[in-house]
């Protein structure tokens, strides 16, 4: 549009306006019916979809929690049950080891006392010929803990009723020793106990001599010969095999 000042008036300006149309603007209130549709949309679907799923993951949480604490409850019974029967099996074998044990000392208290009843028969005059001094048992037990033995050997004579015998009595250990048989004399043997060359002995009808010896390093004993010597000029000598005299010696009853 244009305008034209006649000559009167001030010179002539030639003005123009330009009119363009707006360009193409939405109404605010149609975004806020936009954004409030979202909002019923969004609700809609997680009250038809997203809420029953969250409501079947609880139950199904609910209903694991409650398997679980049942199945505690069962295990706890289960090792309360299992400890129980341990205890009882324990008890029982116990017990049973106990009777085992009771009856082997029994029975090996009735073979002593035979075998002490059978020896006393005879000293006090069976119908066992009369013998002098002679060397009635050796027995060995390991000392624990090192190379000892301790031994214990049963010295009797019945020739002469009521008569005191005296003496001496020895030992000789036979074995091997770097491939070859070696002997060691009581004597050779520093570490033995009583200390002497010789165990004297005074009785009348018997007696038991102790003593203990350690055996060199790398030396295998096989035999024990047990001597022994009267004062009156009698003589008896007896050899026992070294596993022979640990299994004489392993009752608890031969020691006491």
């Amino acid at each position: 549009m244009s305008e034209f000042i006649g000559p009167n008036d001030q010179p002539a300006r030639l003005f123009v306006r330009s009119e363009q149309r707006g360009r193409f603007r939405l109404p605010i209130w149609f975004w806020l019916l936009v954004a409030v549709g979202l909002l019923v949309a969004t609700w809609y679907f997680s009250a038809n979809n997203a809420a029953p799923q969250l409501a079947a993951l609880q139950k199904e949480l609910s209903d694991a929690k409650k398997t679980i604490r049942k199945l505690n409850t069962r295990l706890e019974k289960t090792e309360q049950q299992l400890s129980i029967s341990q205890r009882g099996d324990q008890v029982s074998s116990a017990a049973n080891d106990t009777l085992k044990d009771t009856l082997r000392e029994r029975e090996e208290e009735v073979a002593a006392l035979q075998a002490d009843l059978a020896f006393f028969q005879r000293l006090v005059g069976g119908r066992q010929p009369k013998q002098g001094l002679r060397v009635q048992s050796l027995v060995l037990r390991p000392i624990e803990h090192s190379r000892g033995f301790a031994f214990r050997s049963t010295l009797t004579q019945t020739l002469r009723r009521g008569e005191t015998t005296r003496g001496h009595m020895t030992l000789k250990i036979e074995g091997v020793s770097d491939n070859k048989v070696v002997n060691f004399e009581l004597a050779q043997l520093p570490a033995h106990s009583p200390e002497g060359e010789t165990l004297p002995f005074t009785f009348k009808y018997f007696e038991t001599i102790d003593g203990s010896v350690v055996l060199p390093d790398g030396f295998s004993p096989s035999r024990v010969f047990v001597s022994a010597q009267s004062e009156q000029g009698e003589r008896s000598e007896e050899s026992y095999s070294w596993q022979q005299a640990l299994a004489a010696g392993e009752p608890e009853h031969v020691w006491q």
